[in-house]
Formats: C-alpha cells, structure tokens, sequence
C-alpha cells in the first residue's frame, strides 16, 4: 500500500455546516403546523355550518319562529295575530313610559288626560273589603275628577326595591237618610256630610314604570273600564286615598240609609236614590 493510498483512506468526511441542518428541520416543523392549524380551521368551519340549524340563538328576547313566520309560507291569519300581539305589547310599553312626567314630590296620584291630580289620604283606618262598612267619617268630599277611566301613579323611595301585590278601589257611600223610632214609629231624618267605606272591591293591576324605578301605574286590567260618578278610594297598602268622579250618580251603592235600632246601628242600601244627586 503506497503512502497516497493511506491518505485517501483516512482523508476526513466533509460534514454539512450543523447551522444548515437545524435550519431545514426548524421550516419543516413550522410548515406541519400552519398546515395542522388550516386542518383544524376547515374542520371546526364545517362542524359549525353542519350544527347551524340546530344550535339555539343567541338570548336577545327573540323566537327564531317569529323570524320564521314573517316568510310568505306562514298563512295571513297566522301572520296577522303575530303582528296584533306585537302592536298590544308596544302600546303597553308606551303606556307605561310616556303617559306623564315625573312629579315634583313622592306621593299617590289619579292620571286623568296625562295629567297628574295628587289624591289625600282619608284620616280614619278603613277596614278589611270583607267588613259590610266602615266607620262613618264626615271629611268634605274632594274636587271631582272630570273622567271615571283613570289610572293611578304612586312615587316613592321605597318602590325601587319593594313593590306591593295589590291595589283596588272601593266605593264610598254618602249617608242620606237616617231612621229613628219614637214609641215605636219610626221617624226619618235627613243626614249631612256623613260618608263610609262599604265593603267589596274592584281589584287593580300594578304595572312598572320603565323610566323610574321609584313608580308604579295601577289600573285595571280592561283598558275600557270607568267608574260610574260617586265617591271613592284608592286602596294601597292599607292606607286609603280618597277621590271622586264628576256626574250624576246612578248606583245605588253610593246612597245608605241609617237605622237607629235597640240593638245598635244598622246601615242598608238604599232602595232608590233621591231625586236630586248630582256630581258638578
């Protein structure tokens, strides 16, 4: 073996710079993963358009059948209940929003015409609607209200985090007459500015309002329903707010008799109304 022989042999292996090889296997790595990633994102993209139709909407407040039901294959009656429970429910957002301004002072108000006419608490504590009448009391009649189709605002603090269940009005009934005996016979007499509180109500609905939290609207459930000309109160958590509705009166259960007996006093309806009655 000649000496060029051996230099050949063991002549070192040219090796490929390390920095290269790191390089090249650094891109291969990057490239499997954007092309990993674009896998997973045309994946979830068709899960998603496959479960499109049966995932649930988002929680605005909508149906997606009330969506469904503004397309051509609804039938016109269906479509046109929708639109009639829609229009109900914006005009008693309305109602509840826009009717008045917010008043100066808290208190129990009447609403008559959007306008707002402050009601005063009767001094005496009227019993339960289930007691036939209350105690007489002789406090003046207040200014009639020009229009029995009322509705009621209560404004105060503690509305904003308690709000009662119920109201009702009742009716307050005049005494007109009043029946004695003497020796056995009885005598009648007429009586003046003597009034009471009869049992039985016509129960309210409270309603919020949007705009203010310390304030209520009450009012009944039909929005047609008026109260007949007479006297009457507002009752609201056990306290009494008396007014009045402008006209002749027509009920009979605006008008009791009184009866002196020996066991005590008995008041009654009365049969018929006097003849002259009036409301300005």
């Amino acid at each position: 073996m000649t000496i060029r022989d051996e230099v050949v042999r063991f002549a070192p292996v040219k090796t490929k710079p390390f920095g290269k090889r790191i390089r090249k296997k650094r891109s291969s790595i990057a490239a499997k993963a954007a092309l990993m990633t674009a896998v997973m994102l045309a994946g979830t993209g068709v899960i998603t358009l496959a479960l499109w139709g049966k995932l649930s909407w988002p929680a605005f407040g909508y149906d997606r059948s009330a969506f469904a039901e503004t397309t051509a294959s609804v039938p016109a009656a269906k479509a046109a209940r929708s639109s009639q429970l829609l229009l109900a429910s914006i005009d008693d957002h309305a109602t509840s929003t826009h009717l008045f301004e917010t008043p100066d002072t808290y208190g129990v108000y009447a609403v008559t015409d959007g306008h707002l006419i402050p009601l005063a608490p009767l001094p005496i504590r009227v019993p339960d609607a289930r007691v036939a009448i209350s105690t007489p009391i002789s406090t003046p009649e207040p200014a009639p209200l020009p229009s029995g189709n009322l509705q009621f605002a209560v404004y105060h603090r503690e509305l904003a985090t308690s709000v009662p269940d119920s109201a009702s009005v009742r009716v307050v009934a005049k005494v007109m007459r009043a029946t004695s005996f003497a020796d056995g016979k009885p005598k009648q007499v007429q009586v003046e500015d003597t009034w009471a509180v009869r049992g039985g109500s016509i129960e309210l609905r409270i309603a919020p309002v949007a705009t203010n939290r310390e304030m209520i609207l009450i009012r009944s459930a039909d929005p047609a329903f008026t109260l007949s000309p007479g006297r009457y109160v507002l009752m609201f958590r056990n306290q009494a707010y008396d007014f009045s509705v402008a006209g002749t009166v027509s009920d009979t259960a605006h008008c009791l008799e009184r009866s002196e007996l020996q066991d005590g006093t008995v008041y009654s309806e009365c049969h018929e109304l006097p003849a002259a009655q009036a409301r300005l």
